[in-house]
């Protein structure tokens, strides 16, 4: 028989990749596994809470302070305490708003939040200790709107401050007034006015006529104008006429239980030459 053919002969060898190119398909490998990991990564929190809170468990932002939504990209305003507050809801989708347990906790309020009123054992109306809901501590006093982007309040007309907490004086009293608090205007009895004076010293008093001590939940957040001498009305803007006695009161009922005063007015008539005749015309 005849020898089978020969296998030919194996291929020279190659010679082996210089290290660039080693390198190179290395780097580009790391690239692909650091950019999966990567998109791993921003899938598990939306946005991967914006760089502004963590990212915990059940793909759930915990944003920090000042910031909320959920992906932690929106600013949070100022807080104050509220001229007026409604009831929250279902805040933690259990299918009730009768949590005896103390209240929901949310990311935008410093205490845990009922979600019904009234759902509290206290009716203190100092607000400062969480007791008075109507009038605790929210966002922008809720008598404005927050800027997400810059983490301001627009404040409704009439109201003013960093939070919205205080109400403004119409139109800054006018220049002819001072804008001061509830608090102030009571602890000075600032708007103390004489409206009438009696037989016997006796007087009749308007505004707040004796001090006292306000300590309400606004005793800092309604202000008023306390007009100047001369100066009357919300805004200060009215002038005030000389006063005098109204003829029709002269019972003692219409003077707080005294004696009306009787007020006599002295017209003096003169001529300036000897033109007059005693014949005057009012």
């Amino acid at each position: 028989g005849e020898r089978p053919p020969a296998p030919p002969p194996p291929p020279p060898p190659q010679p082996p990749p210089p290290p660039f190119a080693t390198m190179k398909a290395a780097v580009l490998i790391a690239a692909v596994v650091v950019l999966g990991l990567a998109a791993h990564a921003n899938a598990e929190c939306a946005n991967a809470c914006s760089g502004h809170g963590t990212c915990g468990t059940k793909d759930q932002c915990t944003c920090y302070p000042n910031w909320q939504a959920a992906d932690c990209s929106e600013r949070t305003c100022p807080f104050g305490l509220a001229f007026v507050d409604t009831p929250q809801g279902d805040l933690n989708h259990d299918g009730s708003v009768a949590d005896a347990s103390g209240g929901a906790a949310v990311q935008w309020h410093n205490k845990n939040v009922y979600e019904k009123y009234p759902n509290v054992a206290s009716t203190s109306y100092n607000s400062a200790d969480g007791t008075e809901e109507a009038h605790f501590y929210t966002e922008c006093s809720n008598k404005g709107t927050c800027d997400r982007e810059s983490g301001e309040c627009q404040c409704l007309d009439g109201y003013e401050g960093s939070s919205c907490q205080r109400t403004s004086c119409p139109n800054s009293c006018s220049g002819h007034g001072v804008c001061r608090t509830m608090q102030e205007i009571a602890e000075a009895n600032m708007t103390k006015r004489v409206a009438d004076r009696l037989t016997g010293g006796d007087i009749i008093l308007t505004g707040v006529d004796s001090a006292f001590t306000y300590d309400l939940w606004d005793k800092d957040k309604n202000q008023a104008c306390v007009c100047d001498a001369g100066w009357s009305g919300f805004d200060c803007s009215l002038r005030e006429c000389p006063r005098g006695d109204d003829p029709m009161t002269h019972r003692s009922e219409d003077c707080l239980g005294k004696a009306c005063r009787n007020e006599r007015q002295v017209i003096t008539i003169g001529c300036a030459d000897a033109t007059c005749h005693n014949q005057f015309q009012f």
